[in-house]
C-alpha cells in the first residue's frame, strides 16, 4: 500500500543533515589536506610538461576564469551587426 496522503512518515526530519555524507566529506577533506601538503614535493619530481599539465587542470578550481572586457567599440560593432541582421 503506497502513501497517497502527501505526509512524510519516518526518515530524517526536514533540515537534519545526513550523517554518512558529513562523515565522508570530512574524511575526503582530511585526505585532500594531506595530499595538498605533499603537492610541491610531488610537482618537483615531475617533468616540466607533466607539471604544467597538472597545474592547468587544477587552475580552474583555484582561480576563476577571466571574462573579457566589453569595450564600447565591441558593443557598437555588435549592435551594428544585429541591426544589419534585422534588416535582412
Amino acid at each position: 500500500m503506497s502513501n497517497n496522503t502527501g505526509l512524510k512518515f519516518g526518515g530524517r526530519t526536514k533540515g537534519t543533515k545526513n550523517k554518512i555524507t558529513s562523515n565522508v566529506k570530512l574524511a575526503l577533506m582530511a585526505l585532500l589536506e594531506k595530499e595538498i601538503e605533499q603537492l610541491p614535493m610531488i610537482l618537483e619530481q615531475l617533468e616540466p610538461k607533466q607539471r604544467i599539465e597538472i597545474l592547468i587542470k587544477i587552475m580552474p578550481y583555484l582561480i576563476p576564469k577571466a571574462e573579457s572586457e566589453n569595450s564600447e567599440e565591441q558593443q557598437a560593432l555588435r549592435i551594428e551587426v544585429i541591426e544589419k541582421l534585422v534588416v535582412i
